[in-house]
C-alpha cells in the first residue's frame, strides 16, 4: 500500500504566507501549484509497483485554496499516476472556510473524507490557540459537512491546554459527541523545540498543565469516546468501526508514501526524503527542488526503531513474527527482554503474537517506547 501526501503551508502571522494563502496573490498561488507539478514529474514511477491507495491534502490548510485550484492539482496527480485504487481521498479543513458555496463545490471532487481542525468548543482556548474560528462556527461548520453529504468526517480535539480544565474538555467532547461525527482524533499540546509558546515556559511566562490533570484528561477522552462507541485504534485516534483512517494508519505500519511540497516527507521503504521549508523558496527552484532534496537512508537500527516506535502506538502493537522476520532473534529476544518488566507491571501485554500496550502504558507510552530504541 503506498499514498500521496501533498503539503499545503499556512501561516497564522502576517507575512507574504498569509498573502498566499488569503489569496490576495494570485500569481504566488498559481507559481505553488505550479511548483508542485513539476516536483511531481520527478517521481512519475514512485507508484508502478505499489499502486496508489491513498489521497492526503493536507499538513497546512488546503481549504484556504479555491476548489478550481484544488482541482487543478487533483487533474495533475489523475494524468501522472493510476489513480484506480485510491480508496481514501481526504482534505483537511478549517471551520470557517467550509461555507455551503465551498462544500458544495467541494463535492465535485472524488474528495470521501474532510478532516476539520476543530481542536476545541471553547472559545476561550481557541482565543489562546490564536485560531479564527469560534467554538460554535466549528460546530456549524460539521453540520453543514454532514447536510452537503460528506459521510466521512474526523475533527481534532486538543488536551492539556494551560488554560484547559477537566470541565472545559468535557464540554468539547460533549459537543464533539453531538455532531456524532465518524473520527475523532485527540492530541495532547506539544512543546516542541524553539516554537512561541515554548519559549514562553522558557521565559517563566506560560505554565504547561500539570501532568496528573494532563493524565487525567487523556483518561477522560478514552473513556468518554470509548463508551460513546469510537475505538482507540492508535494512540491519539478514535474512530467508529470501519472508519479508521487508511493514510494515518498506513504511517503506523511502514507504507510509503510520496510527499509533494514544502517541507513535505517522503519515504519508499529504504530511504526518507525532506523538502525545503520555505514555501518562496521551494516555489523559485521550479523544476529544480529534486536536486535540493535532504535524503537520509536508514540504517538497519532506525528501521527496527521505526517498526517498532509506530506499530507500539497502535492497538495492535508489535507483530512479533514479523519482527523476528526482519531482525532477526536476537534484536527480537532483546526487546522481549526489556519488554518483561512492563508486562510485569500491567503496562504492555502479549497476546495472538503481538507485543501491545494496555490502557494505562498509553499514556506513558513515549517513556516506554524510548526504552526499546537503539541508540
Amino acid at each position: 500500500m503506498a499514498g500521496l501526501y501533498i503539503h499545503i503551508p499556512f501561516c497564522t502571522q502576517k507575512c507574504i504566507y498569509c498573502d498566499f494563502m488569503s489569496g490576495t496573490n494570485l500569481s504566488l498561488r498559481q507559481d505553488f501549484i505550479a511548483s508542485l507539478i513539476a516536483e511531481m514529474d520527478h517521481y512519475l514511477d514512485f507508484f508502478d509497483s505499489d499502486p496508489m491507495r491513498t489521497i492526503y491534502f493536507g499538513g497546512g490548510t488546503p481549504s484556504l485554496l479555491s476548489v478550481a485550484e484544488l482541482q487543478q492539482i487533483y487533474d495533475a496527480i489523475a494524468q501522472r499516476w493510476d489513480i484506480s485504487a485510491v480508496e481514501e481521498f481526504t482534505i483537511e479543513c478549517n471551520p470557517d472556510d467550509l461555507t455551503e458555496e465551498y462544500l458544495s463545490q467541494l463535492r465535485s471532487l472524488p474528495v470521501n473524507r474532510l478532516s476539520i481542525g476543530v481542536q476545541s468548543f471553547c472559545d476561550d482556548e481557541l482565543q489562546w490557540l490564536n485560531r479564527r474560528h469560534t467554538s460554535q462556527e466549528a460546530f456549524d461548520a460539521v453540520l453543514r459537512a454532514q447536510k452537503a453529504g460528506f459521510e466521512n468526517i474526523t475533527i481534532d480535539l486538543m488536551f492539556a491546554l494551560p488554560v484547559q480544565t477537566l470541565e472545559s474538555l468535557n464540554y468539547s467532547i460533549d459537543k464533539a459527541l453531538e455532531l456524532d461525527v465518524q473520527h475523532i482524533s485527540a492530541y495532547s499540546l506539544m512543546f516542541e523545540p524553539d516554537s512561541k509558546i515554548t519559549k514562553l515556559m522558557e521565559l517563566d511566562r506560560l505554565q504547561p498543565l500539570d501532568e496528573d490533570v494532563s493524565a487525567d484528561m487523556f483518561d477522560l477522552l478514552s473513556k468518554r469516546l470509548t463508551e460513546a462507541g469510537y475505538e482507540q485504534y492508535e494512540i491519539s485516534n478514535y474512530a467508529k468501526v470501519g472508519f479508521e483512517s487508511h493514510h494515518n494508519s498506513g504511517y503506523w505500519h511502514g507504507m510509503r508514501y510520496l510527499g509533494l511540497g514544502p517541507s513535505a516527507h517522503s519515504f519508499d521503504g529504504d530511504k526518507r526524503w525532506s523538502n525545503i521549508a520555505h514555501t518562496i523558496k521551494y516555489n523559485a527552484q521550479l523544476g529544480h527542488m529534486y536536486d535540493s532534496r535532504i535524503v537520509e537512508i536508514l540504517t538497519d537500527d532506525e528501521r527496527f526503531n521505526e517498526l517498532v516506535f509506530t506499530a507500539l502506538r497502535t492497538k495492535i502493537g508489535v507483530d512479533l513474527l514479523d519482527l523476528r522476520s526482519k531482525f532477526g532473534d536476537k534484536r527480537c529476544d532483546k526487546l522481549l527482554k526489556q519488554a518483561q518488566k512492563y508486562i510485569d507491571n500491567g503496562k504492555m501485554h502479549i497476546g495472538d503474537g503481538r507485543l501491545s500496550l494496555t490502557r494505562s502504558g498509553i499514556y506513558i507510552s513515549d517513556s516506554i517506547i524510548s526504552d526499546f530504541m537503539i541508540v
